[in-house]
């Protein structure tokens, strides 16, 4: 047909069949390579998308590998132990240990638990920033490029392939907060729905989150009254926080019946006030009286433990530490703390501080106090658990790198500082918005949860704030940086 058009055309024949053929051939042409210009976008669309998911899912394989199967500490292999020989008991929340009786089917698998909650902090890291961050051309590159970078960090990436539920907890806060904001935006009562979900099942993973819930609650409806115009929406959001501690307590009794774990004496309640009760009679050991009192629950290497104020470790987890007292005792143990408050109160306030200086915010302490981050790897254990690197020596000489970059940050990305520079650049750069000012409130609130009880010093009882903190961080950044595009 072209060669008969090109013949026509010389011969000057103008009729209108030639002209009908010509708009036929170049209709043809044009929707063949419209298809090809399609085709190649699509392609170009699904690499692109291809090598972000890769961006994204890169740190997250690089900790893995290097901690495969997994991290387990003594908590982890209590937990695993319980799941194996089918006792369960409620010293771990009976939600988490079915978590893990099921995503390592039981316990056989634990590499499936690790990377199922390495996928689910990856999915909550991502959620968080794609609602917080606005609407540009390069947004998801920017997502991908920022989740890549949070993943990398111990706090993050690192802890998630450890076997605690501290990891798990950290994802149910960040979806959480990604619902609230979504709620803020839409008012929609289904994103509050889910904020109560979410936020049921991260308290129902530690119980001194009732605390941290109280005090945030108490902050939020401080909130309402500046916040005149959003007062009901501040409002029910403290009363959605209550209500979580109600329903957390009501699924973990249904967990502990449906499972028929066994329910142990709650006496770790009366631990902290013993320790701050030993570590006043240690400086004071003219106090006989008191010396024979703590005597009665923690002796020899128990007692001296008590004086290491960084670290609860040694004060528990030694000889001489009477558990089973404690718990018979634990009313008379906690009354007697009140009793001493007047005469040792800045001995109590001395060893609370001490131990939770990584949570303070910067400048009432200038620097972290305990540095301990990442379990360094698998614990001697009769479960027939054992470190198996994916590149053999290799693997062994990245975790030892690893555990050294964990102290490091331990040492520059403290939660206390961290929260102190979002908090400024939420004032300044995000012009005090108001689901921003919620969210830092419930992270203030759990780090003064870390003050009041320093039993829990250990930096992934605050890995949420850390990773909260660096969200804000990051965001605020950007959003900085459009202003300054923007010329406001």
């Amino acid at each position: 047909m072209v060669i008969k058009l090109r013949k026509a055309l010389l011969l000057g024949q103008r009729n209108t069949q030639t002209v009908l053929m010509i708009l036929c051939l170049v209709y043809l042409r044009t929707r063949a390579s419209s298809r090809v210009r399609l085709k190649r976008k699509e392609n170009y669309v699904v690499k692109i998308r291809a090598v972000r998911l890769l961006l994204i899912c890169l740190p997250s394989l690089a900790w893995f590998c290097v901690s495969f199967p997994a991290r387990l500490s003594a908590d982890s292999l209590d937990v695993l132990g319980q799941i194996k020989l089918g006792s369960l008991d409620d010293r771990h929340p009976i939600i988490y240990v079915l978590f893990v009786k099921f995503t390592s089917i039981n316990g056989q698998y634990i590499a499936l638990t690790a990377l199922m909650q390495l996928v689910l902090l990856n999915f909550s890291i991502f959620k968080m920033l794609k609602v917080l961050i606005p609407e540009s051309v390069k947004r998801e590159r920017c997502i991908s490029f920022l989740t890549s970078f949070l993943m990398t960090l111990p706090f993050t990436g690192g802890l998630a392939t450890t076997i605690w539920k501290d990891s798990l907890l950290t994802i149910a806060m960040i979806l959480s907060f990604a619902f609230l904001f979504q709620y803020f935006a839409s008012q929609s009562m289904q994103n509050l729905l889910k904020v109560l979900i979410a936020g049921t099942f991260a308290v129902s993973l530690r119980h001194e989150l009732i605390l941290t819930i109280v005090i945030a609650a108490f902050f939020i409806t401080l909130l309402s009254f500046r916040f005149f115009v959003h007062r009901a929406a501040l409002l029910r959001i403290s009363a959605l926080l209550i209500s979580t501690t109600f329903l957390s307590s009501a699924l973990a009794n249904l967990a502990i019946s449906i499972t028929d774990a066994k329910e142990l004496p709650s006496g770790t309640v009366a631990v902290q006030p013993l320790r701050d009760l030993a570590y006043a009679s240690n400086d004071n050991p003219q106090d006989i009286e008191l010396a024979l009192f703590v005597d009665a629950y923690s002796s020899g290497d128990s007692r001296l433990g008590a004086s290491f104020c960084l670290n609860a470790v040694p004060f528990v987890y030694s000889k001489g530490f009477n558990l089973e007292a404690i718990q018979v005792n634990s009313n008379e143990i906690i009354l007697s703390w009140f009793l001493y408050a007047s005469r040792y109160w800045y001995e109590y306030l001395q060893l609370h501080y001490c131990s939770s200086k990584a949570f303070i915010p910067f400048p009432i302490a200038l620097y972290p106090g305990y540095q301990y981050l990442l379990h360094p790897g698998i614990d001697p254990n009769n479960l027939n658990y054992a470190s198996r690197p994916i590149f053999g020596e290799k693997s062994q000489v990245l975790l030892e790198l690893s555990n050294d970059f964990s102290l490091l940050v331990s040492k520059v990305m403290w939660p206390g500082l961290l929260f102190s520079v979002a908090t400024v650049l939420i004032i300044r750069i995000r012009r005090l918005r108001l689901e921003c000012l919620v969210v830092q409130s419930i992270c203030l609130a759990q780090l003064i949860t870390l003050f009041l009880v320093p039993m829990a010093q250990d930096f992934r009882y605050a890995n949420f704030v850390s990773v909260m903190a660096l969200v804000f961080i990051v965001s605020s950044i950007i959003e900085f940086r459009n202003l300054i595009k923007s010329g406001k």
